[in-house]
């Protein structure tokens, strides 16, 4: 597999993780969302992306990640919106039930993974398998090959760019199967609002950043390994040919 060059990145397993904004790894992330939104799940009309790629007002005030595979494809992807403006997606579509959203807050979103890391028959939208959801930490662990590694690394990222950043709370609109997924990697998002139809059954969550490193700390020594240490980088470029 070819590294892509000098860049600050970080590789996990089978992939590599960064940012890239700025760079032609956007588009592609945006053909992924296409395929994913517009295409699988039908959330979007495809015929409002004539070009193939699925993009909205809110990705120019966005820090965009990607997972690239072996084959150095974009197979994973998330944004962070909102860091600047302090508008987010879900305002437009959520009653939410906190006075205000806190100043240094960005709403997580647009997690898409290819549907060829989906492939197994107890995958979710996710690439996680659902018996890895279900099973217990201590056996978990012991179960490598159902780690949802492209989610965990995306979620990395988002945690180290929020640290530089001085980001303290993530929000997000999220059904149930993903906050499930979350809530086995300790986060504890909390509930801000009833579930509503957007982009099928959601609720608004917002987690304090904070809180779930602290937890982690004592809780889950190794996922606070995993996300929050060592892993500082600045954006990925296109991988060389």
């Amino acid at each position: 597999m070819a590294s892509p060059p000098m860049y600050d990145i970080f590789f996990s397993r089978y992939f590599y993780f960064g940012k890239i904004d700025n760079t032609p790894l956007l588009q592609e992330s945006f053909k992924l969302r296409y395929q994913v939104y517009c295409l699988e799940k039908n959330f979007l009309s495809a015929s409002h992306f004539e070009n193939g790629k699925e993009c909205d007002r809110y990705d120019r005030d966005s820090v965009h990640f990607a997972a690239i595979d072996q084959f150095e494809q974009v197979v994973g992807t998330i944004r962070l919106v909102g860091e600047h403006t302090h508008r987010y997606p879900l305002q437009e579509h959520c009653q939410l039930s906190i006075p205000a959203i806190p100043h240094s807050a960005v709403e997580i979103s647009r997690l898409a993974v290819s549907k060829n890391y989906r492939r197994r028959a107890s995958d979710d939208d996710y690439g996680a398998s659902n018996d890895y959801v279900s099973m217990p930490v201590h056996v978990k662990e012991s179960n490598a090959r159902m780690r949802p590694e492209i989610v965990m690394g995306l979620y990395k990222a988002v945690f180290q760019c929020c640290r530089q950043h001085q980001i303290k709370y993530l929000l997000a609109a999220m059904e149930s199967g993903l906050l499930r997924l979350l809530n086995r990697m300790g986060m504890g998002f909390m509930p801000i609002g009833p579930e509503v139809d957007y982009y099928g059954p959601v609720r608004p969550y917002m987690l304090s950043i904070d809180e779930y490193e602290r937890s982690l700390r004592v809780m889950r020594p190794d996922l606070h390994e995993e996300f929050f240490v060592n892993a500082d980088f600045q954006s990925l470029q296109q991988p060389i040919q």
